[in-house]
Order: C-alpha cells, then structure tokens, then sequence
C-alpha cells in the first residue's frame, strides 16, 4: 500500500475518520475555514515561489475562475471570496518581510518514493522546497504553515513532528540530499475580530492592512535542527503503521475515537452521531491520494 505523512497522521486522530476519507472517499462538501486558508496560502506561495507577487495575482484569477466553473461547494463561496480579498496582501506581507532573504531556492515542489523495510509498502511524499542560505552550500528544507499562535512550545515539538521528520527521510534517502535542519516558515493570523455592525468590505480591509502593518510580528521563521533523527527507525515506524491500517482494512475493523486535544470539530462528527451522508461528497478512485497531488497542508 502506499502511505503518506497525512495519511498516517489521520488514522492515529481516529481510525473512524481515516476509514471515511482514505476508503469510502468521503470529503465534507463545506471546508472549515482554518482548512480552507490554510489551503489558499500554501497555493499561492507556490505560485510566489515561482513567479513572484505578479503570480498570486494570477492564482486569484484562476481560484475564481474555478469558483465559476463549480469545483467549490456552494457552501464554501462566502468565505472563499472573502479569503481571496485577503490573500494578495498577506502574500505581499510575506514578500516584503523576506524581500532580502538570505535564503534562495534549490528544488520546489520535489516528489519521493521509498519502499519501507518489508517490501510491501510504499512511503511517498511532496516537499515544498530545498533551499540553501546564500554564499553557502548547507541545504534545508523549507517548510511554511499558518497558525493563529505560536510561541516556544509550538517550536520545541517539531522536531518530533511527523511531518518534518517524514520529509527530511524523504530528502535524505530518497533524493540523496544532505539536509540537516528545516526553515520553518509560519505566517499567523492577525487575530482581529470583526466590530459591531462592521460590513464584511470593511473587515476585509482591516484584515488586509494588519498583514502589511505587523508583517515583521506575523510572518516568523525558525531553524528547526533535524541532524540527530534516524531516518531508518522513521520507515520502521511507518512500515508498523501501514500495516495496522492494512489489518484493519482486512476487518473492516475502524473504532471512533474522538479525540478531545482536537482544534475545532471533525469534519466526519455528523456520520458518528446522525444520518448525515447529504453533506459529503465521494472522491473518485484516482484522487485517493489528494496529498500527493497537492503538497500536504495545514
């Protein structure tokens, strides 16, 4: 089977939650919108990364132009057309805090496949990018998310983050590349809350202007060491998880487990506790992996 970061992130939240998504391929027709924006920028600094801010002006037009030929739910156009009123200023906050970056780009968007130890399974992944500091020949990877908090906590856990460690195995095993740490890039949410009687235009605005304004608090970045981790004891670990999953496919065997540490409702909370199926729709067989054709995000 094959196996990816998000997928074994997912059956660890709640095996219940991966059988409705990985097996049946149901996905909530309406995002939450944390998802949604979280989706939105990792698209564009894509775009950035290879275009520059002329680019994200292209990927709104053609979000849109996606909008009008119906790839989005219903339920998800207010909050998308709000979103993409945001997204060239926080972009373009993000352009200008790193406008003299000392880091430039080696590889975007690189695809591996290793084959873990049994033989059986396949672990693949999508890494957004190697990069290396100027004048230098130390090579990271690069990784970027957006949070509404950060703080020390949220940085002493990511080199124990699955996600990191899967994508510096990948870098180093797979791509023969001498990675050591990952700059860590996070772009936070303003926290401005909407005032009294404020008309979404307005708020849309605010929202906007706070990116341009705070860019330097918003737009943090960390070095993240990675040297000490052992990439064999990773495929070990997630060759043991693909084969729990294929066990509990074999059974039909998913137990719920509504984890209560979770940021927001699981999307598949309805199918546990009503008749809800009107509100999913059913990926085809070939998007069974969405991770892999887009990176994995947030």
């Amino acid at each position: 089977m094959i196996i990816t970061v998000s997928l074994r992130n997912m059956f660890f939240d709640c095996p219940k939650k991966f059988f409705n998504f990985y097996v049946r391929r149901l996905q909530r027709k309406a995002t939450p919108a944390p998802l949604q924006w979280g989706s939105l920028v990792h698209r564009a600094l894509a775009v950035f990364d290879n275009m520059g801010l002329e680019g994200v002006d292209l990927c709104v037009a053609e979000i849109r132009h996606e909008i009008e030929e119906g790839l989005f739910s219903a339920e998800d156009l207010n909050q998308l057309d709000s979103m993409l009123r945001v997204l060239p200023r926080a972009v373009g906050a993000y352009a200008l805090r790193y406008i003299n970056d000392a880091y430039e780009n080696v590889e975007l968007e690189r695809e591996f496949s290793l084959t873990l130890p049994s033989g059986k399974h396949t672990f693949r992944g999508k890494i957004d990018a190697i990069v290396k500091r100027k004048g230098e020949n130390v090579l990271y990877l690069k990784e970027r998310k957006t949070a509404a908090r950060t703080g020390d906590a949220y940085y002493e856990r990511l080199p124990r983050d699955p996600q990191l460690r899967g994508y510096v195995t990948g870098a180093r095993k797979a791509l023969k590349l001498p990675v050591q740490s990952v700059l860590y890039d996070v772009l936070k949410k303003p926290q401005l809350y909407r005032r009294a009687g404020e008309s979404d235009e307005s708020y849309m605005v605010r929202l906007g202007e706070e990116y341009l304004l705070r860019k330097d608090e918003l737009c943090e970045r960390r070095i993240i060491p990675m040297a000490s981790m052992n990439e064999d004891a990773y495929l070990a670990e997630m060759n043991e998880v693909a084969d729990m999953i294929e066990w509990c496919i074999a059974r039909g065997t998913f137990p719920g487990q509504c984890a209560g540490n979770r940021l927001g409702r699981c999307s598949y909370e309805p199918l546990c506790s009503q008749s809800a199926e009107h509100l999913y729709n059913q990926r085809p067989q070939e998007e069974l992996h969405p991770e892999l054709e887009a990176s994995e995000g947030d």
